[in-house]
């Protein structure tokens, strides 16, 4: 994971007695905020806490979690899949995009087509991983 993705998604299970606390930086787009919290309960986590706040530009989330059982997450593979499908998907991705727009490329209709499904696509593959990992750690 990169340096930049991890000052953008902390996971902390030291900020808070009875839950994980996952913290998300990005910039204010229509819709992230009920993306970031479809990506926790995906996960099947439980919310038990949101603090958001926000800029204009920017916006700052940060949710208090536990598992099923009402835990804080342990797992460092688990938090490791949160922590990037948060950084990768929705904070990289439409990174690149402004970027692009930003130094004068146009990017066609394909190219923009591709950048907005790619969260998508990226989200699926990470929760299938998690799906798996998950159903192996019950074997063991």
């Amino acid at each position: 994971m990169c340096h930049q993705c991890m000052d953008k998604v902390v996971i902390d299970n030291n900020a808070c007695e009875d839950a994980t606390v996952i913290q998300v930086d990005s910039v204010n787009k229509h819709g992230i905020l009920l993306e970031v919290v479809q990506v926790l309960t995906d996960m099947n986590l439980t919310i038990i806490k949101a603090y958001i706040s926000f800029d204009g530009g920017w916006f700052m989330d940060v949710f208090n979690v536990v598992d099923n059982d009402g835990n804080k997450i342990r797992d460092k593979e688990v938090m490791d899949y949160i922590q990037s499908i948060l950084c990768v998907v929705w904070i990289k991705v439409p990174a690149v995009y402004e970027d692009m727009i930003l130094f004068g490329c146009t990017p066609d209709r394909k190219a923009r087509a591709m950048m907005r499904s790619a969260p998508r696509y990226m989200k699926q593959a990470v929760k299938s991983l998690l799906t798996i990992h998950m159903a192996k750690a019950s074997h063991d």
